[in-house]
């Protein structure tokens, strides 16, 4: 499912596999439920004061809630040796500030920063880690407890009508004559979703 393919972009590309013992490490947040466009502070931190000096963190719905996929919120308070980046998001969302990575080679106990969540409602969400405590050795999608939140505007679990439609062509026409949605986002002839829209100049549309 979509949670899968974050889960392979939390894997660090170092030697070696993650590690499959039980993490070391946790992820604490502030409250168990969000408001939209409220703030949280969000704790990665070792469980017994294990050290650390690799990571990623960000939010996303909670499984079995919607798109797992887009990254939630935006981090708005990190501290030094923390770099924050765009992830992912909403394509609406300019510099969506929604993921957070090491910009040094500090090592950290803990790292408390704050999170705003979306303007909207997503549902549930959690945060979600990847952890190193060196080159070798990491573990990935720690993963907080789930957060409980306004519900999502989108209905994922709608159904599909069925019907005969035309064809959809998508290779060399996305972003040039027509706008595209599709998953997964470089799929040409194996999406399993797409969607193209184009603007009708005869009735400005």
């Amino acid at each position: 499912g979509r949670g899968a393919e974050v889960r392979l972009q939390l894997l660090p590309r170092h030697e070696g596999g993650p590690q499959t013992s039980t993490p070391p490490f946790e992820i604490v947040v502030s409250s168990g439920s969000y408001t939209a466009g409220g703030s949280l502070t969000v704790t990665l931190k070792g469980k017994s004061g294990e050290e650390f000096e690799g990571f990623t963190l960000f939010a996303t719905r909670a499984d079995g809630a919607g798109d797992t996929v887009e990254v939630l919120g935006k981090f708005t308070t990190v501290p030094a040796g923390v770099k924050i980046m765009d992830w992912y998001a909403d394509d609406t969302v300019q510099n969506p500030q929604n993921c957070l990575t090491q910009s040094d080679e500090q090592d950290f106990t803990q790292l408390p920063v704050t999170w705003q969540a979306p303007s909207v409602g997503k549902g549930d969400i959690v945060f979600r880690a990847s952890v190193l405590t060196d080159f070798e050795v990491f573990w990935v999608d720690v993963q907080s407890p789930v957060l409980s939140g306004p519900a999502d505007t989108v209905d994922y679990n709608a159904e599909i009508q069925s019907g005969s439609m035309p064809a959809i062509t998508l290779d060399g026409v996305c972003g040039k004559t027509k706008g595209c949605m599709r998953y997964p986002e470089v799929c040409t002839t194996d999406c399993e979703f797409a969607v193209t829209f184009s603007h009708d100049a005869a009735n400005d549309q």
